[in-house]
């Protein structure tokens, strides 16, 4: 596939998961190219359930592009342990933010921006027996 920089792609997305008896830590990279000045990425940690299926988001961040419209953001967040089995690292290439409301940001979803989006999925080792 050629790089085509007058369109967004699918987000690129790292992530690893380290372990510790009582806590997790979820390390990775999120990059986009292609991004206009009026994109932004929304970044997504969260822990899911595959028992139950629930979703608790652990992370979120907006990030908007730099000059040449790409993006590349790391995330290092710590979490406690608890009753989930997976961690999902995701990153969507969204539209236009509304920044009046700072803690319930509302955003402009375009036609074509769910295909634009990346994920990685990391399985949560069983806690060591003891403990």
């Amino acid at each position: 596939m050629a790089d085509d920089q007058s369109t967004s792609q699918r987000p690129a997305v790292s992530a690893a998961l380290s372990t510790a008896k009582t806590e997790l830590t979820v390390t990775g990279k999120v990059q986009a190219s292609g991004l206009s000045s009026a994109d932004h990425m929304l970044l997504q940690v969260d822990k899911y359930t595959t028992r139950t299926k629930k979703t608790v988001n652990l992370y979120t961040a907006f990030v908007g592009p730099n000059d040449d419209g790409h993006v590349d953001a790391p995330v290092s967040i710590v979490a406690a342990r608890g009753k989930y089995d997976r961690i999902i690292l995701s990153g969507q290439v969204v539209g236009k933010i509304d920044e009046k409301k700072a803690d319930q940001p509302q955003v402009e979803l375009g036609d074509a921006s769910l295909k634009y989006r990346g994920c990685a999925v990391m399985v949560v080792p069983r806690k060591p027996a003891g403990g």
